[in-house]
C-alpha cells in the first residue's frame, strides 16, 4: 500500500507541553512532514504555527472549552496524523476532542506522566485508561513505563520503546575532575542529596580536587544555594542556573561524571547526552535506568541516596567505559534512531488509515 502524497510528506498536528522535549521531537520528525501545527502551553515555543491552550483540570470550563479549541485547530489544519505528548490532560483533552474524528492519534509517554499518575490512583488511573483505550499507537522511552501502561488497559496494545534521542557530540574537551548535574531543581530530582554527598566526598582525600557543576533551575534553587553556602563548599560548586545548548554541551564535554538521582524516572535524555559525551553516569537505581546501565560495568547505580556514593566509582572510570556508552547511545538512543522510530510509527498509521 502506497502512502498518499507520493509516499513522502504528511501533515502532522502535535499536542505537547512547551519545553525541550517538544523541540527535540520536532527536530527528529520535521524532515518527514509536509506541514506541522503545534498546540502547546506557552507562546513562541517553536518555529511552527502554534495554538496556545491551558490544559489544566482545575477549571471545569476546560472540559468543554479545550476540546472545542482542539477540534477547531484540527478541522482547519486537516492533519493526516495527530501526535500527543504526555499521558495526562494533554492527551486526554485531545482524545476527548477527536473521538468522532477518524484521524489516527499516536500518544507518547514521557515517564513521570505514567509512573507518578499511576501511583496517585483513582481519577488519574481512569484518565490513563481512557487515553490507552483510545489512542491508535504508543511510544514510551522505557520498557518499565510500557509495562505499567499495558497494566492499565484491557485492550491489547503495542508500545514502541522510543526516546527523543541525543544529538551526536560536536565538541571534545579533555576530561576534568568535574561532576555535572543538570536536572530540574525541583524536589523530585533530589539535588540537595547530590550536594550533601558531594560535600562529604569533597572532605576526603580522593575528592579534594573535584568540583560540582549545577545547571538548571526550579522551585528549590534558592534553597540549594543556601545549602551550598552552609556546607562551606561554595568555591567548589559552580551554580550556573539555566544554560543554553552550547554551554550544556561544554559541561558534558569536560565533566568526568554525570549524576542524577530522582525519586522516579523513565529514560532521561540528559543521561543519554552525558553518556554520548563520555561522562561516567552515577544514577539512581530504577528499572528504567537499568535498561541502560549495568552497575559497575558502564556506570554506578545508586540505591541509597543518603549514603556516600561518589567515592565508590573512582576506580571504575576509564575510556573503555566511555566508548561502550557512546556506542550504546549511538545505536539505541541517538537522534538518528529517534527519527527512524517516530517516522516508522507515523507511516504505519498512514498505511492503516488508508486501508480503513
Amino acid at each position: 500500500m502506497e502512502l498518499k502524497k507520493g509516499n513522502s510528506a504528511y501533515r502532522l498536528l502535535v499536542v505537547a507541553p512547551a519545553g525541550v522535549h517538544l523541540k527535540n521531537f520536532l527536530s527528529r520528525i520535521q524532515s518527514e512532514t509536509e506541514a506541522i501545527h503545534v498546540i502547546t502551553t506557552e507562546p513562541k515555543t517553536t518555529n511552527y504555527p502554534e495554538t496556545v491552550l491551558d490544559f489544566s483540570y482545575k477549571s471545569p470550563r476546560n472540559f468543554i472549552k479545550i476540546p472545542q479549541a482542539i477540534r477547531r485547530v484540527h478541522d482547519d489544519f486537516k492533519p493526516d496524523i495527530v501526535h500527543t505528548h504526555q499521558l495526562n490532560s494533554i492527551s486526554f483533552f485531545t482524545l476527548l476532542a477527536l473521538r468522532k474524528r477518524s484521524t489516527p492519534v499516536a500518544s507518547t509517554a514521557w515517564g513521570s506522566d505514567v509512573l507518578l499518575s499511576f501511583k496517585r490512583g483513582g481519577l488519574y488511573r481512569r484518565i490513563l485508561s481512557f487515553i490507552l483505550d483510545r489512542s491508535d499507537a504508543f511510544t514510551s522511552d522505557s520498557q518499565e513505563v510500557a509495562r505499567v501502561m499495558k497494566d492499565l488497559t484491557k485492550k491489547e496494545i503495542k508500545i514502541v520503546v522510543c526516546n527523543f534521542g541525543a544529538d551526536a557530540p560536536t565538541l571534545t574537551l579533555p576530561k576534568e575532575k568535574i561532576i555535572y548535574s543538570n536536572r530540574l531543581q525541583n524536589p523530585l530530582y533530589r539535588i540537595d542529596k547530590i550536594i550533601n554527598r558531594f560535600a562529604e566526598f569533597k572532605a576526603t582525600s580522593a575528592g579534594a580536587d573535584w568540583r560540582l557543576i549545577l545547571a538548571g533551575s526550579g522551585t528549590e534553587s534558592e534553597r540549594l544555594k543556601n545549602l551550598i553556602s552552609s556546607l562551606g563548599i561554595s568555591e567548589s560548586v559552580d551554580f550556573q542556573g539555566w544554560v543554553g545548548k552550547d554551554q550544556n554541551e561544554k559541561n558534558y564535554a569536560k565533566s568526568a561524571v554525570w549524576v542524577s538521582i530522582p525519586e522516579s524516572d523513565a529514560t532521561p535524555i540528559s543521561m543519554l547526552e552525558a553518556m554520548y559525551h563520555g561522562c561516567f553516569p552515577v544514577v539512581v537505581d530504577l528499572p528504567s535506568i537499568r535498561e541502560w546501565i549495568e552497575d559497575g560495568e558502564n556506570g554506578k547505580l545508586v540505591s541509597e541516596v543518603d549514603q556516600p556514593f561518589f567515592s565508590e566509582y573512582l576506580n571504575e572510570i576509564d575510556e573503555s567505559i566511555a566508548e561502550k556508552n557512546r556506542a550504546l547511545v549511538d545505536q539505541k538512543g541517538s537522534a538518528r534512531a529517534a527519527n527512524q522510530c517516530f517516522s516508522a510509527i507515523h507511516r504505519r498509521l498512514m498505511n492503516r488509515s488508508m486501508d480503513d
